[in-house]
């Protein structure tokens, strides 16, 4: 995706979802892929914390997630689904 997709979509993530949110969809369009637990370890948060929001992500499709080759789940922010996600919430 490019950038401006990419910013697009990060703001529609801090309007409908608030700052947190977005923190975490930035930080893991940096890292394309990344688990649960760096993340939060990275971003400073409580790990309890951000596997609450990615869930509520996951639900609109807008993180994706998937196990990697060592059994561990990775998750994977979506650019297309979050700008999709404005003609769905209306």
């Amino acid at each position: 995706m490019t950038s401006i997709q990419n910013n697009l979509a990060l703001q529609i993530v801090k309007e409908n979802f608030g700052e947190m949110a977005h923190g975490i969809c930035s930080y893991l369009i940096k890292k394309k892929s990344y688990p649960l637990v760096m993340l939060a370890a990275d971003l400073n948060l409580e790990k309890k914390l951000v596997a609450q929001l990615l869930s509520i992500l996951i639900i609109h499709n807008i993180v994706d997630y998937k196990l990697n080759s060592r059994q561990i789940v990775e998750y994977k922010f979506n650019t297309k689904s979050a700008i999709n996600f404005i003609k769905t919430a209306r």
